[in-house]
């Protein structure tokens, strides 16, 4: 065997090695890169179905759908959100949606969920889009934060709002 043919016999079996170890490094991270892809499809959801709701209130008064869950969110599928967006890539399940919000009334749109995931499918982790249109991948303690803080706003305008009526007579 001459000098040439021992280089590209070398440089045969190392492509082959080479290969191998890619195909190897590429199987142990899939998993991993699928997981990140559907958190990311999941945000793009939300964010698109957020869009979606401020262009429905723009046309309604300031008012986003009144219905809950679904039969809301289907009330934007004619403002650019097809009926794939509803969906969490994950889990298939439908995303949660609190209708009937008056956007002039909310104190803290940044602070208040518009739609969310049911559950926490991404490790545990929930993607959730607030009024102001921004999205945010929250852990549980912080869900359960933002919940109770827009709680105990809209009660203290409920109980605002009742006092103000009460002093008027009504």
């Amino acid at each position: 065997m001459d000098k040439t043919e021992k280089i590209v016999t070398g440089t045969a079996s190392t492509l082959i090695i080479l290969a191998a170890l890619a195909w190897g490094v590429s199987s142990t991270l899939k998993p991993e890169i699928t997981k990140r892809s559907n958190t990311q499809k999941c945000l793009n959801n939300l964010k698109m179905i957020g869009l979606s709701m401020i262009i429905y209130a723009d046309d309604n008064e300031s008012w986003l759908p009144n219905a809950n869950g679904a039969p809301g969110l289907s009330k934007t599928l004619r403002y650019g959100c097809g009926p794939k967006v509803f969906f969490c890539p994950a889990t298939k399940s439908r995303y949660a949606y609190q209708g009937g919000l008056h956007l002039p009334s909310i104190d803290n749109p940044s602070e208040t969920p518009l739609a969310w995931e049911q559950g926490f499918p991404h490790d545990g982790i929930k993607n959730v889009v607030f009024v102001d249109g921004h999205c945010e991948s929250l852990s549980p303690e912080r869900w359960k934060a933002v919940v109770g803080n827009t709680r105990k706003r809209m009660a203290a305008k409920k109980s605002e709002k009742r006092s103000w009526n009460e002093g008027k007579g009504e």
